[in-house]
């Protein structure tokens, strides 16, 4: 298959991985509302599902004869420094301190251990 071919493929199953994402969130938030628990399994077979769905209906559509015009060069070069530098800021906040002491622990890690304890929302935690 040509790279031509494949990229509306690839966007499509990613344009419906991110969409099924989303749905999955909307979905969850309801479940967890109404009966305090979620089984794990559903966000692999959301997006996996959503990607499937996008990438069939990108091959549905067909691939557009004319290629669009290629991105400026610097653009790349931009996007990726920008990536790596949020990637280094946010391994080196991951590597420092297990948690942000000044919202971490308040807000974040004591849900996040409450939560990996008894994965639903009966918790005290969470009912109080």
């Amino acid at each position: 298959m040509s790279d031509q071919a494949f990229a509306p493929l690839a966007y499509g199953a990613l344009r419906g991985g991110v969409a099924a994402l989303a749905l999955w969130a909307l979905l969850v938030h309801g479940a967890w509302t109404l009966t305090g628990a979620v089984d794990a399994w559903w966000l692999p077979v959301f997006v996996a599902a959503g990607g499937a769905l996008g990438s069939r209906l990108a091959r549905r559509r067909g691939v557009a004869s004319e290629p669009s015009a290629p991105a400026p060069r610097w653009l790349l070069w931009t996007t990726a420094a920008i990536v790596l530098l949020s990637f280094a800021a946010l391994a080196l906040g991951a590597i420092a301190t297990p948690a942000r002491h000044w919202d971490g622990v308040v807000a974040w890690e004591l849900k996040a251990n409450a939560i990996a304890a008894a994965p639903d929302l009966s918790h005290p935690l969470f009912a109080d």
